[in-house]
Formats: structure tokens, C-alpha cells, sequence
């Protein structure tokens, strides 16, 4: 695998590959989607991401050879993670922990969106879910 390296968001060249990722990959793999239309979940969910982005940290890993792959991100405030997600050929190399570290979360942070991978993963790491967006 290549070294990974994290680096800042950037608005710019990097919000259209967050949006469409989360937007993907939350509405194929959450139980609070099983019963939402794609077109319903798509219009009201995208303002709600929008605003979760614009007011929270995102912090990406990439290779460190190219800084413009993005392996992996996550979005969070200072106790609340809001998404992360994972290339799935990336799964498995500990970047979901290195970016949740990065974070440096009080005990019992909160988790908003929650996907049934994530399930087992925040458990494990102490997050607690609590959709609801403060």
C-alpha cells in the first residue's frame, strides 16, 4: 500500500467527491434509509450534508504521493463524528482509527450517521449514535 497521509479539506477540488460519496454510500448502507426513496432521500438529505460540512472539520487521507487521492475522510466537531468513510479497496488498514484519533474525541463521543459497517467499528471504538444534528 502506498504511505498515507492526512491533509486539510478543501472546498474546491475536494466537496463534489465528499458529497457524492457520502451521499452513495450512507443511502446503500444505513438501516435509516431501508424505507426512504432515492429521489426523497437525495433532495432532503443533500442541504443536511451541505450544512454538516460547512460547519465541521474534514480531514482526508491520501496517498502521500498524490494528496489529490482520497482514501478516506471524515467530517466531526469536537464530540460528535459526522460520517467517515473508506475506499472499500482501503477497508481494513486501520485509516477509519487514524482519522477518529486524529480527531481526538472526548469518552463517549456521539456518531450521527451510522452505516451497518460503522455499526461494528464505533461500537468497538466507544462512539455513541445519536442522529440528531446540534
Amino acid at each position: 500500500m502506498e504511505e498515507i497521509g492526512l491533509r486539510d479539506f478543501n472546498s474546491i477540488t475536494d466537496k463534489a467527491f465528499v458529497i457524492d460519496s457520502w451521499m452513495r454510500s450512507f443511502y446503500a448502507s444505513s438501516r435509516f434509509t431501508e424505507c426512504v426513496p432515492r429521489k426523497e432521500f437525495q433532495t432532503k438529505h443533500l442541504p443536511i450534508i451541505n450544512r454538516l460540512i460547512s460547519k465541521s472539520t474534514v480531514r482526508l487521507a491520501v496517498e502521500s504521493d498524490a494528496p489529490e487521492v482520497i482514501l478516506a475522510y471524515a467530517v466531526y466537531e469536537p464530540s460528535t463524528l459526522h460520517y467517515v468513510y473508506v475506499k472499500e479497496q482501503f477497508r481494513g488498514f486501520g485509516l477509519c482509527r487514524k482519522l477518529t484519533e486524529e480527531a481526538n474525541f472526548p469518552s463517549c463521543p456521539r456518531v450521527t450517521h451510522l452505516t451497518e459497517r460503522g455499526r461494528q467499528i464505533f461500537r468497538r471504538l466507544g462512539f455513541i449514535y445519536s442522529p440528531y444534528f446540534e
